[in-house]
């Protein structure tokens, strides 16, 4: 069930179910944000030997987030009953010590003794270690299989959000490059024609470097390629997508320092505006 082309979200619910003849065993889990993978489990003291096969099957299908597996057994009642006869012993004990303290000389009702809750129970079926074993294992993937739908159909929906988040940084993208070419070109211009003027008063002259952010808003539309074949091939990314997201906001402040026009400012806040929302989306990716 896990597909290597998926964006995968870390949040999800999953729930399945076995059973036999004599029970049936009832797993959920549910997984949210986590750095790393971390897996918790729920379940009766009978079951702990299991719990390393439990995360060993739960690890071959989830890379990262914190998963919460809680895994029950409904047993199918029997005909027979069965006494708790400690149970018993003691409301047996405490029902002759107020007949003794009190002088109650009324006969002893067993009846009410027996409809106590828990004194009386249908007898539970035997089933074995290994079919218990076999249950737990069978239900524990089908809710894995459900968990990894519900991580899939959140991460596709999470994908589409980056999608349209890369776009809008490409067009304020483009508008800031257009503005600060045609401002560095202008400004160029002016400059040349001011050496022409010195140059004809007969006196020395350099004309200054511009500062251009043609390498910055290369590199930003580099990592926006790569932010793109990520989350087209999926697979776990999440790590990555933050790193990237970082990346483009330290170009971002860089074009915002040397920017020639007062008209880019605009465009590089909302620029940052995608990026910081990216990176936000990126803690909900595996």
């Amino acid at each position: 069930m896990k597909s290597k082309n998926t964006t995968r979200s870390m949040t999800g619910f999953g729930k399945g179910c076995s059973k036999s003849d004599k029970c049936s065993c009832y797993c959920e889990i549910k997984s949210v944000n986590h750095r790393y993978l971390e897996i918790n489990t729920k379940m009766s003291d009978e079951f702990a030997r299991l719990e390393l096969d439990i995360k060993k099957i739960a690890k071959s299908q989830i890379a990262r987030g914190a998963v919460y597996i809680n895994i029950s057994f409904v047993y199918e009642e029997g005909m027979d009953l069965k006494i708790n006869d400690q149970l018993f012993k003691k409301l047996l004990k405490v029902e002759k010590d107020i007949e003794s303290k009190h002088g109650i000389t009324q006969s002893l009702n067993i009846h009410y003794i027996l409809s106590y809750p828990g004194v009386v129970r249908q007898a539970r079926p035997n089933v074995s270690s290994a079919e218990k074993k076999k249950l737990i294992i069978e239900a524990l993937k089908n809710a894995l299989n459900s968990l990894m739908v519900s991580r899939n159909r959140e991460g596709e929906a999470l994908r589409k959000d980056l999608s349209v988040r890369l776009s809008k940084i490409e067009k304020n993208l483009q508008i800031v490059d257009s503005i600060e070419k045609a401002r560095e070109e202008a400004l160029s211009k002016k400059m040349q024609r001011e050496a022409v003027r010195v140059q004809q008063a007969q006196s020395a002259v350099s004309l200054p470097a511009l500062a251009s952010v043609n390498e910055e808003v290369v590199r930003l539309k580099t990592h926006l390629k790569t932010i793109r074949k990520l989350i087209n091939k999926g697979g776990v990314l999440g790590r990555e997508l933050d790193f990237l997201a970082q990346e483009m906001n330290r170009e971002t402040n860089t074009i915002s320092a040397k920017a020639l026009s007062s008209k880019t400012a605009c465009f590089v806040v909302q620029i940052k505006a995608e990026i910081e929302k990216i990176r936000e989306q990126s803690l909900n990716i595996e």
